[in-house]
């Protein structure tokens, strides 16, 4: 629920902030390599390798992709021990004033999952940076309040939900929507039929939130001339 990181950051004064998760052990050494990224001035956000419980590798370095008319989040995983640009973070570093600038997370997602993707995107697309930097070390027990709150079933219901939410309010590129439309619903459909129902589930949660995100993608219209990067460009 990273919504709840808002009100604290506003009363900060710091140049860099850093969140984690009730359920992380960070190295002790993690802040330093984050933190030196920062003299990139139009750096907005720096992900630290994030390590299973068992040492396998979990995340850090990931990429926002658009296929078959959904958005997915990809890991990394063959060049997780080379520093590079990710395009979408669960936890890191955020330069204060660009974080504050987009509005922090957003509460269209609560109880949580995308806020984080939507935070990223809509800053990349303002031409502000992510960097990945293994040096920086942390462990994720990943989903762990989730898990216990939701189980499954409901997290994976909830993921769907704010995946369609994310569409819907930041993709303004006409040919992605014919396709998401297209494609996706069908397939969300088709799914449902052979009982994988957490998609058909999600997307009728999601059609019940069609105001509140139709408002937001208007604010996000007006605020159009801030943008250098067209949703198409940034998926190529």
């Amino acid at each position: 629920m990273l919504c709840s990181y808002n009100d604290i950051v506003r009363g900060l004064d710091s140049e860099i902030v850093i969140f984690l998760n009730n359920d992380m052990k960070a190295d002790e050494c993690f802040v330093d390599p984050l933190s030196e990224l920062f003299e990139q001035k139009d750096l907005m956000f720096a992900a630290p390798r994030i390590m299973n419980p068992d040492n396998t590798f979990n995340g850090g370095k990931s990429s926002l992709k658009f296929r078959f008319g959904a958005v997915r989040v990809e890991v990394d995983h063959a060049g997780y021990m080379e520093r590079g640009r990710t395009q979408a973070i669960s936890t890191g570093a955020f330069r204060r004033k660009m974080f504050l600038e987009l509005g922090g997370f957003d509460d269209l997602y609560l109880p949580g999952i995308w806020e984080d993707v939507d935070i990223c995107y809509r800053g990349q697309l303002r031409g502000w940076g992510g960097i990945y930097e293994p040096k920086s070390l942390i462990w994720h027990e990943e989903s762990t309040t989730f898990h216990r709150e939701f189980g499954r079933k409901r997290k994976m219901r909830l993921a769907h939900r704010n995946m369609f939410l994310f569409i819907w309010k930041n993709i303004k590129d006409p040919q992605m929507l014919a396709q998401h439309v297209i494609l996706a619903v069908p397939r969300a459909l088709a799914l449902f039929v052979k009982g994988q129902t957490e998609v058909i589930e999600g997307l009728i949660l999601a059609l019940g939130k069609i105001k509140t995100v139709l408002k937001k993608r208007a604010i996000l219209k007006k605020e159009a001339c801030e943008v250098l990067f067209k949703d198409r460009e940034f998926f190529k």
